[in-house]
């Protein structure tokens, strides 16, 4: 599916007793789980077949980002709608945490 006939993506948050989670998933054709992890590093994209417009920086900024505020970043080259799911997952302070 080229890159331009994407028809879906989500947005899904979810927080929990010691953290959050922020998940963007889309309905692509995703990655191969093993080329998944390289599209952390700089100048590294997905292939769209001629598709010359990235420069391969997106996931590099977030994990510098995530790894600033103590969070985790995933890649899942098959999300929950087939294509790339990227989940980051943030630590919540314990003086944040809700108490029941």
């Amino acid at each position: 599916m080229p890159y331009a006939t994407r028809h879906r993506v989500t947005l899904t948050c979810r927080r929990e007793e010691d953290h959050a989670w922020v998940s963007v998933a889309d309905d692509g054709d995703g990655v191969a789980d093993a080329d998944a992890a390289r599209l952390f590093d700089p100048y590294v994209s997905g292939d769209r077949g001629g598709d010359t417009q990235r420069l391969g920086l997106g996931l590099a900024i977030v994990r510098e980002l995530a790894t600033a505020l103590g969070a985790h970043v995933s890649v899942h080259g098959h999300g929950v709608l087939g294509g790339l799911e990227v989940v980051v997952t943030l630590p919540i302070p314990a003086e944040s945490r809700v108490r029941a």
